[in-house]
């Protein structure tokens, strides 16, 4: 497969026999080896914090039962309601939510409080 590129950013691909029936306009070029593999494999040029993002962001769904008895084995249960219960925004994204992504703002503002990096919950959440 050959790749090009045009000027907005679109990304086309032709294998040889392809490329000898179509006409390139002017605003297409051929990609450079570099930015051929970019497109193929993103993952190899983000940094190391965002692999963590991208990871985090697959990371599986957990219903609220799933959620609270992951709470209950890691000891925290008693600490997130002692949370709660004195904030009512995150009350109420705790008891209205019907899953916990990793990547919700309740669970990086409930890390937060409890003193918990992303490391420790990334590690509670994939146990």
């Amino acid at each position: 497969m050959k790749y090009f590129i045009n000027t907005s950013g679109e990304v086309f691909a032709y294998s040889e026999d392809q490329l000898a029936l179509v006409e390139l306009s002017s605003d297409i070029r051929k990609m450079s080896n570099t930015e051929t593999d970019k497109h193929l494999n993103p993952e190899k040029y983000l940094s190391d914090e965002e692999k963590s993002q991208l990871i985090r962001d697959r990371m599986p769904t957990l219903s609220s039962i799933e959620f609270d008895l992951l709470l209950d084995r890691h000891d925290l249960y008693d600490a997130v309601q002692d949370l709660i219960s004195t904030n009512r925004t995150l009350k109420i994204a705790y008891n209205r939510a019907t899953f916990f992504s990793r990547i919700d703002p309740f669970i990086d503002q409930t890390r937060i409080a409890l003193n918990l990096t992303d490391e420790q919950v990334d590690e509670m959440w994939t146990s």
